[in-house]
């Protein structure tokens, strides 16, 4: 499946890689990401950053998470007649290798 349409969006991770080749992490990460796929999700980098966002999609070589790009200005105003906020959602793509864990996002 080719992930068309991204755009300018579409950023890599582009810190300093910490990669992590062991196969049997990166099958354990797959099957992680078959189950939680289309769910908030909180990704743990080696590199020690951490990203909640919306795991959009996976291949063999790397996961593209959705993360929601709130302004500053954007928190206190109100898009809708309803009262709910609207936000953007800024893609990235993020290599299988560089994560460390990934576990789904615990509402309260």
């Amino acid at each position: 499946m080719h992930f068309q349409g991204m755009g300018p969006q579409d950023q890599y991770y582009d810190e300093q890689y910490s990669y992590n080749y062991n196969p049997n992490h990166i099958k354990q990460l797959l099957k992680l990401c078959k189950k939680h796929r289309n769910q908030h999700v909180t990704v743990h980098l080696l590199s020690g950053k951490v990203y909640d966002g919306f795991l959009e999609f996976s291949d063999e070589q790397n996961i593209f998470v959705a993360l929601p790009l709130v302004e500053a200005e954007q928190q206190n105003e109100v898009r809708n007649t309803d009262g709910v906020t609207s936000y953007n959602l800024e893609r990235y793509r993020v290599p299988l290798a560089s994560i460390a864990a990934i576990t789904p996002y615990m509402y309260y």
